[in-house]
C-alpha cells in the first residue's frame, strides 16, 4: 500500500432530529376502526361496516347490563364515536372493555372454525365479564392496588345470590369466582398479628347466604 494512501470518508449532511409524531391514545380512537383493525379488516374497506356496527352495538347492550358505560345502552353509527365517548369516567376499564368487545364481536362476526379456540375465547369473555363487573362494583379496592379478593360483607346479598345461582348452572367463571376470589373479612392472628383471609367454597357460601 503506498505511503501517501488515504481513505476518504464521504461527508454526510447533518439533519436535525425531527420530533416524534405524537401517537393517538387508544381511548380517543374510533370504536369501529379499532375493532375493524383487530378483526383484520382494512380501514378503507367498508363492505362489512354495517355487520360490525350491529355486532358492536349488541355487545354494548351486554356491557350496559354489567354496569359498564352509560346506563342507556350505547350505540355507534360510524367512525365518529370513540372509546372515551362510551366509557366516560370509566376510562380505567378501557383495556378490558376493548378486549371484551373484540372477542364478542369476533364470535358474532367471524367465529373460528376450531372448537378449542372458540372455547378459549368464551372463557376469556366470561372472565372479563366478572372482572369488569367487580371493578364496577368495587372501584376503590382495585384502584388502590389491593388484593383481588372482595369482601363479601360489603357486597349486597342479592349480588352474591346472583353469582351463586350462576355457579349452580355450572358456569366455570362463577364457580372459580366463588371458590377463589371472594373472601370473608380478614381476621387478625393473635400470634403473628398478620392479616389472615379465609376462603369459602360454593357449599359454604350456600349455608351462609341461604
Amino acid at each position: 500500500m503506498p505511503d501517501n494512501y488515504t481513505t476518504e470518508v464521504p461527508s454526510v449532511p447533518w439533519t436535525p432530529l425531527q420530533p416524534a409524531t405524537p401517537t393517538v391514545k387508544p381511548i380517543t380512537q374510533s370504536i369501529l376502526l379499532t375493532i375493524k383493525k383487530m378483526l383484520g379488516i382494512a380501514e378503507e374497506y367498508h363492505a362489512f361496516d354495517l355487520d360490525v356496527i350491529i355486532n358492536i352495538n349488541s355487545v354494548f347492550l351486554t356491557l350496559s347490563q354489567l354496569g359498564v358505560g352509560p346506563s342507556t345502552p350505547y350505540q355507534i353509527t360510524g367512525t365518529d364515536e370513540t372509546w372515551s365517548d362510551f366509557l366516560g369516567d370509566q376510562e380505567s376499564l378501557a383495556v378490558g372493555v376493548q378486549t371484551y368487545v373484540y372477542l364478542k364481536t369476533r364470535l358474532l362476526f367471524d367465529p373460528p372454525t376450531n372448537s378449542f379456540l372458540v372455547d378459549s375465547m368464551q372463557k376469556q369473555i366470561q372472565e372479563l365479564e366478572w372482572r369488569l363487573n367487580i371493578q364496577v362494583d368495587h372501584p376503590k379496592e382495585n384502584q388502590n392496588g389491593s388484593s383481588s379478593d372482595i369482601d363479601m360483607t360489603e357486597m349486597s346479598r342479592e349480588r352474591v345470590r346472583e353469582i351463586y345461582e350462576q355457579a349452580k348452572t355450572g358456569d366455570p367463571a362463577a364457580i372459580a369466582m366463588l371458590a377463589s376470589t371472594f373472601s370473608a373479612n380478614s381476621t387478625t392472628s393473635k400470634r403473628r398479628r398478620t392479616p389472615k383471609t379465609r376462603k369459602y367454597s360454593p357449599a359454604a357460601l350456600k349455608d351462609i347466604f341461604s
